[in-house]
């Protein structure tokens, strides 16, 4: 069968599979059915190997094709993981945000929203029926089974829609956002990992101030996290981002210079 030796298969010289299976004629199932040749067919069985293994290297090179090279993007809460992202996306980055995809899929309307309303209860909803996150926020952080639970609902559409966004981006890499890149083993999906790090005393006076929080109720957030080192071990760039704006905007700048060579130098 023709293929190309590095290239994509000829996939429209591929014979069709039953042109490789026998009929057996009558069964107890059907009146026909194919299947397999019986196994001292070498021929057969060959042919149907080399079939299924063009197939598949045909899906593995359309793949390869579509999918962008993403930057995954981490860091503990209060690193500054959207002011990074906000400079990558200044630079025409394509960026999608993990906690803006868990807003999206909790919206009034979605079949999350009404999963979690029926398993918390009204006391987690507003008034005017859209999640309260604070009441959430309180139920599942002091409560290992329960944040478990909204996990293993949420992870999965949160992923589907970050994939869906990825998908259209057409800019030279695309950045994926996530809070949870290492404790949820996305960082097995992205080609490279960015951490944003800061001492976590800083992460504490950053997040009480910007979520009006309390420092027990910041820690507890740092607690359900990865530890700092395990961050650290999985990186393969760090940002200390402890400085000013101006300072993390040439920081930026440098690492979409090196990211953009790992691409080739497109632009």
């Amino acid at each position: 069968m023709d293929c190309v030796a590095l290239g994509r298969p000829n996939y429209r010289k591929l014979p069709p599979v039953r042109s490789l299976l026998t009929p057996l004629g009558r069964s107890s199932c059907h009146r026909s059915a194919f299947v397999c040749r019986p196994i001292s067919n070498a021929e057969a069985c060959a042919q149907l190997a080399e079939w299924l293994l063009l197939r598949a290297s045909y899906l593995a090179w359309d793949i390869r094709r579509m999918k962008p090279w993403v930057l995954g993007l981490t860091g503990g809460i209060g690193s500054g993981k959207t002011a990074v992202a906000n400079q990558f996306e200044s630079l025409g980055v394509h960026v999608v945000d993990a906690d803006e995809a868990a807003r999206w899929v909790v919206e009034p309307g979605r079949p999350a929203l009404r999963q979690i309303a029926e398993h918390f209860g009204d006391a987690v909803l507003l008034p005017e029926g859209g999640l309260d996150r604070a009441a959430l926020r309180e139920r599942v952080f002091a409560n290992t089974a329960e944040r478990q639970w909204l996990e293993s609902l949420l992870h999965p559409m949160i992923r589907a829609e970050v994939a869906q966004h990825l998908a259209a981006a057409t800019s030279p890499y695309a950045i994926m956002v996530s809070p949870l890149l290492i404790e949820t083993g996305q960082y097995r999906q992205v080609e490279r990992v960015l951490v944003v790090d800061v001492p976590d005393t800083l992460q504490v006076v950053r997040t009480a101030a910007r979520d009006q929080a309390t420092e027990e109720q910041v820690r507890a957030i740092i607690q359900v996290q990865a530890r700092r080192e395990e961050r650290l071990r999985h990186a393969d760039d760090v940002l200390v981002n402890d400085r000013d704006l101006a300072w993390l905007k040439s920081e930026v700048e440098r690492l979409h210079r090196f990211y953009l060579t790992l691409r080739g130098g497109q632009k």
